[in-house]
């Protein structure tokens, strides 16, 4: 696999999304995953919550799971449904199983460039990373701290 700047050991909601956010911001990354596409066995999530729906529509991709989901009122306590007196254009609950979302999101980073190494990953696959420690200041810093590299493999 050729050198990237991130690379995420996972192609799970929280993986893709976070990668599409770092392609989006111009960062080189990539995806690792074990299984070799986006099928799950068995259930997982069931759905989105309003603030989610939110966030994918700032990316301008909530289209894509609404149309494929279906939207809910669901009484959040003692029968009251809050989330339909928020403030939102999406003041609902989407029911879509974790499997479309992964496969929408995947959709999304292909589109991004964000390459998904799949298949050929186990939990025994070395990954070489390493970081640099960031600068959080613009003042220059001492010759012992200026770049220490960190080298580990996981």
């Amino acid at each position: 696999m050729t050198e990237r700047a991130v690379v995420f050991a996972g192609g799970g909601p929280a993986g893709l999304m976070l990668a599409g956010e770092l392609a989006l911001a111009g960062v080189d990354v990539a995806i690792v995953e074990r299984r070799p596409n986006q099928d799950l066995a068995g259930s997982r999530a069931g759905g989105l919550l309003t603030r989610t729906i939110e966030v994918l529509d700032q990316r301008g991709i909530a289209d894509r799971f609404i149309s494929q989901g279906q939207k809910h009122q669901v009484p959040m306590f003692a029968g009251t449904s809050f989330i339909s007196d928020l403030p939102t254009r999406h003041n609902y609950v989407l029911g879509l199983w974790q499997k479309h979302i992964e496969r929408i999101l995947a959709g999304w980073v292909g589109e991004l460039k964000v390459p998904i190494h799949g298949g050929n990953v186990s939990a025994r696959t070395p990954i070489a990373a390493s970081t640099r420690r960031p600068q959080l200041s613009s003042r220059p810093s001492p010759p012992d701290q200026a770049e220490l590299p960190h080298q580990s493999v996981y």
